[in-house]
């Protein structure tokens, strides 16, 4: 073994992330709203960056210098200092000075001068105004709910609860969470837990805070007064067999004519299963940053609106300060900063180009589902799209992450257009989602009183020239939502 100490030249590649790098894939990944964010940060950080939208806003820069110009003084001796005073300025503000303060640095920048800001604020322009600022958010479940109990009761303690068990109800409207982990979360006793929901299920929408499906109708039709023994024995025993069987077996389940049961369902489909979804989820709205429109000819362009992005440029004024001013320190902060800014603007230039490069492509490949819906959808992957514009699979996936592209069917995010080949038609793929289209389709169209099984619906695609198994389409019909052929029967 040899342990002797020497010197050795190897060479090797390694692959390194400069800055400049990690920030383009940092902005390569970021939706519109987020990127709009983050290049307002930089903004306020990188003083040599100007925000091009708000330029025109400024009053125009003068030609008379100050040095010269009159000013009106009720003395001469007064007058004379005014001007020694602009001339003053004046020299400490030359965008070509050698010497230049960190104080007349920012002035000259706009940098905390009033009419700087109310020129934005006063700035109207088509690009930067929208009412869409003036929308209103819609109002949340819980919001909803905690308004009603500031007016029913004082006791804070069971507004407390009641904001607690209202947070953990879902979508639907339904209760989340147990009594007992309600009891055991907030350290109080379950009768305390079970009068905060009664005080909750006392509110609108009816049926709210309801803990299952029975206690949700059968809240409702109480409160409609329609609350009968056969309602009563239907929703405490027979409610799931609804599901698995035909309406004439539960029917003979409880003692009841076909008609007396049919009745008790008429009253059952007026209730609502959802009460909590009429209400907002507070989530936050999106911004399509891809517009897709159809043109006079018939065929489909594709824009880019990026009002929310600031419209970036370098003040090249700093470039002249960096190349001439004296200090050091403050030169290569400047350089360092134009370095910065210049990569941050290449960055966004080339999400611009590629998501743009990328819409195309999906426009181009998915013509179809704009002409004639989602049973026209094709199956498309990444790896197409990454081929036909001429970058990695990586960069398509960054890219379409949480952008959204408005169409003549609706707005969708990016992703929504990549979809796997499940099925044939012939010698063309089909995609799962267009095969969900056509079996939501078929069913809507059946006889409710004589529903199709699952392999009635295999054939029925077959017979269009899509070949499926029944096992797949008993699938996609469980993810749609659709209940099973004995549920659906209507008696």
């Amino acid at each position: 073994m040899d342990l002797s100490h020497r010197q050795d030249l190897v060479q090797q590649q390694t692959l390194h992330l400069t800055t400049e790098l990690r920030q383009g894939l940092h902005v390569l990944q970021l939706n519109a709203a987020d990127l709009a964010e983050y290049l307002n940060d930089r903004i306020e950080e990188n003083p040599v960056f100007i925000d091009a939208r708000y330029e025109s806003s400024l009053p125009p820069r003068m030609d008379v210098r100050p040095d010269e110009m009159a000013f009106d003084a009720p003395e001469g001796e007064a007058s004379s200092s005014t001007a020694d005073a602009n001339r003053t300025l004046y020299s400490g503000l030359d965008r070509h000075a050698t010497r230049v303060s960190a104080d007349a640095l920012l002035e000259s920048r706009g940098h905390g001068a009033p009419e700087r800001f109310d020129g934005e604020r006063r700035d109207m322009s088509q690009r930067s105004f929208s009412f869409d600022r003036y929308l209103a958010v819609p109002e949340t479940l819980t919001e909803h709910l905690m308004s009603q109990i500031r007016l029913l009761t004082a006791d804070e303690e069971l507004r407390s609860v009641c904001g607690f068990l209202a947070g953990n109800l879902d979508s639907n409207g339904y209760l989340a969470i147990t009594v007992e982990e309600g009891s055991e979360i907030l350290g109080v006793d379950c009768d305390s837990i079970e009068r905060a929901l009664a005080l909750l299920q006392s509110l609108s929408p009816v049926g709210i805070a309801a803990r299952n499906l029975a206690e949700c109708l059968r809240l409702q039709l109480e409160h409609e007064g329609l609350m009968t023994p056969v309602l009563d024995d239907l929703l405490t025993n027979h409610l799931n067999d609804l599901e698995r069987k035909s309406a004439a077996s539960v029917a003979r389940d409880m003692g009841l004519a076909p008609e007396q049961l049919e009745e008790a369902l008429a009253d059952i489909r007026l209730c609502n299963p959802r009460p909590g979804l009429q209400f907002g989820s507070g989530a936050e709205s999106v911004w399509p940053e891809i517009v897709v429109e159809r043109d006079i000819d018939g065929s489909y362009v594709v824009k880019t609106q990026d009002v929310l992005l600031p419209d970036l440029r370098i003040d090249e004024g700093y470039r002249v300060i960096a190349d001439e001013v004296a200090d050091k320190s403050t030169a290569r902060y400047l350089k360092e900063k134009l370095r910065e800014a210049e990569g941050l603007i290449e960055g966004v230039a080339f999400r611009k180009e590629t998501l743009y490069k990328v819409a195309c492509c999906i426009t181009e490949l998915q013509s179809e589902f704009f002409d004639e819906g989602l049973s026209r959808l094709r199956p498309l992957t990444m790896t197409q799209v990454a081929d036909a514009v001429g970058v990695s699979v990586s960069t398509v996936s960054r890219v379409v992450n949480g952008n959204y592209m408005q169409t003549p069917r609706g707005t969708f995010e990016l992703r929504f257009f990549f979809h796997g080949a499940t099925a044939a038609e012939g010698a063309v793929e089909v995609s799962a989602l267009s095969v969900k289209e056509r079996i939501r389709q078929i069913v809507d169209a059946e006889n409710p009183y004589k529903p199709l099984s699952d392999q009635a619906i295999a054939d029925a695609l077959g017979d269009e020239g899509v070949e499926i198994s029944r096992r797949t389409v008993a699938k996609y019909r469980d993810q749609l939502g659709i209940p099973v052929r004995a549920a659906r029967k209507r008696a």
